[in-house]
């Protein structure tokens, strides 16, 4: 008898955690940790977003309607903590900004489609401490 209500139980269990909603997935674990999943309406992952006691928690993908990643991102309860990058529709790296504790500190570069460095400038807390340094397409300082 307990083994019929053990596998009825794993039987609900695989069921419930293999189930998407209008385009949503939420996967659940025993611990408060979870990680969701959002879907365009043509099927492809839109975004993984990874939560622990519902703040955002670790990496954050987001992804265009073709399946190519655009932004990734690292959380620590709930704000943002790490670098953040946004890629073109080829994967190469347009910008990049750190964070810790959900302020702008570290190095913020912006890039050019060639991979050139467009802009750079310093933060620390929130705070700019740097002059922006600016370059053109072909990697030359702009005064």
């Amino acid at each position: 008898m307990k083994i019929k209500y053990f596998l009825i139980y794993i039987i609900i269990l695989f069921f419930n955690s293999n189930c998407s909603y209008n385009n949503y997935q939420k996967s659940k674990s025993s611990t408060n940790y979870n990680i969701e999943y959002e879907y365009f309406d043509n099927g492809r992952i839109k975004s993984k977003l990874s939560y622990l006691n519902s703040k955002l928690e670790g990496e954050s993908l987001f992804y265009d309607s073709t399946g190519v990643l655009r932004i990734t991102s690292n959380y620590i309860d709930g704000l943002l903590d790490g670098n953040t990058l946004k890629y073109d529709e080829q994967g190469r790296i347009l910008y990049s900004i750190s964070f810790i504790r959900g302020m702008k500190h570290g190095k913020e570069v912006f890039y050019y489609n060639n991979g050139e460095k467009k802009s750079q400038v310093f933060y620390e807390y929130d705070k700019e401490v740097s002059e922006i340094i600016r370059w053109d397409i072909n990697g030359k300082v702009i005064p």
